[in-house]
Formats: structure tokens, C-alpha cells, sequence
């Protein structure tokens, strides 16, 4: 497959996942008082970081790091069930999730925080600490979309019906 079969193909399957975690968001607020959560999704060079807060979208595999970030706000206190991670070109699913020392990414899908009631959910309270990942060369090139998911407490979060809101932010990673 040439890069622009892979390139329509994953800007194909981002636009799915992003027009089915819309519509469950929105869905979730008819016929109801409750707003619908805020979610951002902040990536940004590791050195930077502190400094220049800057989105980055496109990133080289050069052995420097990124800085991850996302924040939910603005909805009642059901308890929620917290993913935050990277779909990465093929399909493959990586989340964060608190270890000792720094957050741990390993794939598949591991909650940041389960049974959260708080009105504001930072990933850097959950985790510990903002995670940072360096793609090595021999990364799959492509486009990668970094997710936060809120799902009801307890619920499987591969069914996005349990989703209470979601959102995604496109990361382009090349050589």
C-alpha cells in the first residue's frame, strides 16, 4: 500500500472514530439538564513544554519527546472510568496508565483512573505526571490519534454506547 492509500485510509477511520465519539457525546446530553464534558488533548514537545505550551500535529522520528496532555470539565459527578492514549497507524491501541516513577503506556486498553467523581479531571493528576514518549525511527509512519475517554464507571469502553464523552487530536508522525 503506497503512502496515499494509508494516508486516505487512516484519515478515513479518524473521521469514523471522531463522527461515532461526537455523536455519543452530544446524544448523551438530549432530553437531559446535564452538560456535556469539555475534553483537550494537548501535545507538545517535551522541552518545550513548560516554556511554549504549543499544539504540535506533525513530529519526526529524530529521538526527541512528546509531552501529553488532557483535561475533562464542565459535567455532573458520575462516576467515570478515565482512558487516555494513542491509536497508532494499523490499528493498534496503546494507553497510560499510573505506574511508580512515570505513567506506563502498553497496549491495549488500561484505565488512567476508574470510579472518578471529581467535576474536573486532569490526566496529570491521574497519572502522576504529564507522559512524554520519544518515537523511535522505526515507528510506524502515519497518522496517529491521541484519545480521552470518559466511560460510566465499570463499563467495557470498547462499547462506545458506555461512552460519556471523547475526543480525539490528530498527530502526523514522519522521518
Amino acid at each position: 500500500m503506497n503512502m496515499k492509500s494509508t494516508l486516505i485510509s487512516s484519515l478515513r477511520r479518524a473521521f469514523l472514530v471522531a463522527v461515532l465519539a461526537f455523536g455519543v457525546a452530544a446524544g448523551s446530553a438530549i432530553g437531559s439538564t446535564a452538560a456535556v464534558p469539555v475534553i483537550s488533548i494537548l501535545t507538545m514537545d517535551a522541552m518545550t513544554a513548560g516554556y511554549i505550551g504549543a499544539q504540535v500535529f506533525t513530529w519526526r522520528t529524530d529521538g526527541r519527546a512528546l509531552q501529553f496532555e488532557a483535561a475533562a470539565s464542565g459535567f455532573h459527578n458520575s462516576p467515570v472510568d478515565v482512558y487516555f492514549g494513542v491509536v497508532a497507524p494499523g490499528e493498534r491501541v496503546f494507553t497510560w496508565s499510573p505506574a511508580a516513577g512515570a505513567p506506563n503506556l502498553r497496549e491495549g486498553l488500561f484505565p488512567a483512573g476508574q470510579g472518578i467523581t471529581a467535576s474536573e479531571i486532569y490526566s496529570v493528576a491521574l497519572l502522576g505526571s504529564s507522559p512524554q514518549y520519544t518515537f523511535p525511527a522505526g515507528s510506524p509512519l502515519g497518522i496517529y490519534s491521541v484519545f480521552f475517554i470518559l466511560v460510566y464507571a465499570g463499563n467495557d469502553p470498547r462499547d462506545a454506547r458506555q461512552w460519556l464523552a471523547a475526543n480525539m487530536s490528530p498527530l502526523v508522525i514522519t522521518n
